[in-house]
């Protein structure tokens, strides 16, 4: 795969910018390299896994497997287009909010991160698999569901046929029939309670039909997430709703409710986070299937264990403030954080005292999760930033002193005070630094 294109040598890059390109040419090439590597282990190749149906396959954890490393290969060809697209930005901030060269560019950030946010719904709900799979890694338990998702794919397409068409499928109704059978067969050798994937043990009977019989994906999710590792926790996005709904929010039109225009620093992180699910689902895939690690991809897979990237989920996904800090949320308005609690799944949740502008004028604080706030500056920038602020406005000596020995409490009513005259005057923008020029 060629590595994102290198500037002309008489226009240099920053380093900043260097960084940022070197980053996405490792996030686009190491899941796919490794999920290679993987396939190669496990005894398959194109052949008997196109042309064998996974439930009659001599090995079907393999084949399971096997697929699973497909869609990790197929979301970093994805990802190409994603790194292209982000190596080379368009501001159309010159011609105005309200130009066709800025509408157009809002339609190209909010299309791409559709595109993501198919990808990280699919490599969330593949990970959750695999995690929970390390509970069931037995060849009866793979054969079992990929019965059961064979038998809802021949129960769906018969209900269709005599539903919009009037009539009926013997062929479809017999190979329904074998699956059932199959199914009844391979539902007795197995320890029910270990079957994650099945809703119940009661409805794996003969009435239940299509994907009647598989656990929700709620169920699913809440399962993994007790069972993963701190790592792979993150990367499952802290609670339901931004590992699922949002990416449903974008996935199926749509119009009203919720409604935020994707930025460039969402899509980068969009192709960090399925860059890195699929290193996690490349990485549990060889550890599922029993084999030695490569030497080809050892390197990538130690760079998954190092500190640095444990640091970089943690500023990604899973956010710590403190008590004074002042952030701004996703919607642009900005809080002090006043308190902060913590949930039975190890969540942060941040009650925020807002400054200046409010969604609804009744509420003066309200709570968040920690992803969906930024840091604007820390507790202990608040006295600089208000000397700062105060000296601008012509204070006297004294008053700018003062605040070194003023209460908590009275610092806070400044705060306060300095965020509604900078909101009355328009100098606070939501989406970019803190002040206007």
């Amino acid at each position: 795969m060629s590595e994102a294109p290198s500037m002309p040598p008489d226009h240099p890059v920053a380093p900043e910018l260097a960084e940022a390109r070197e980053r996405r040419a490792f996030f686009v090439k190491a899941p796919m390299r490794v999920a290679r590597e993987v396939q190669k282990l496990l005894g398959l190749d194109e052949l008997n896994y196109l042309h064998v149906a996974g439930q009659a396959h001599s090995d079907a954890r393999s084949y399971f497997l096997y697929g699973a490393l497909d869609e990790v290969a197929s979301a970093s060809i994805a990802a190409t287009k994603w790194r292209d697209l982000l190596a080379d930005p368009v501001d159309p901030a010159p011609s105005g909010e309200n130009s066709e060269a800025a509408r157009v560019h809002r339609l190209i950030l909010d299309s791409t991160a559709a595109d993501q946010a198919m990808w990280q719904r699919k490599l969330t709900e593949l990970l959750i698999d695999l995690v929970l799979f390390v509970s069931s890694n037995e060849q009866p338990y793979y054969r079992c569901y990929l019965t059961v998702m064979a038998l809802a794919a021949w129960e769906e397409q018969s209900r269709d046929l005599y539903e919009f068409y009037d009539c009926a499928s013997r062929s479809d109704q017999l190979a329904v029939e074998d699956l059932r059978r199959d199914l009844d067969q391979i539902l007795g050798s197995l320890e029910l309670q270990r079957a994650w994937f099945l809703r119940s043990p009661t409805a794996v009977a003969w009435k239940a039909v299509g994907n009647q019989r598989l656990s929700s994906a709620s169920y699913r999710y809440k399962l993994a997430h007790g069972a993963a590792t701190d790592q792979v926790r993150l990367l499952l996005g802290g609670s339901y709703v931004p590992s699922y709904a949002h990416a449903s929010r974008r996935l199926h039109w749509r119009v009203g409710g919720f409604a935020r225009t994707a930025t460039p620093q969402d899509l980068e992180r969009g192709l960090t986070r399925v860059a890195l699910l699929g290193l996690r689902a490349a990485e549990l895939s060889l550890r599922l299937s029993g084999k030695a690690t490569p030497e080809t991809v050892k390197h990538y897979l130690e760079a998954l264990a190092e500190p640095e990237t444990a640091q970089h989920y943690a500023g990604a996904f899973r956010k710590a403030f403190d008590v004074g800090d002042v952030v701004r949320t996703v919607w642009g308005d900005f809080c002090q954080v006043m308190s902060s609690r913590k949930s039975s799944y190890g969540n942060t949740a941040h009650l925020g005292r807002y400054l200046g502008t409010r969604p609804h004028p009744a509420v003066d604080e309200d709570w968040y999760p920690s992803p969906s706030l930024s840091l604007v500056f820390s507790r202990k920038d608040l006295l600089p930033m208000l000397r700062r602020h105060l000296v601008s406005t012509g204070a006297a000596e004294r008053d700018v002193a003062a605040l070194d020995t003023l209460p908590t409490a009275r610092v806070n009513e400044m705060l306060q005070r300095v965020f509604e005259d900078l909101s009355a005057r328009g100098l606070l923008d939501s989406d970019g630094p803190l002040l206007r020029s």
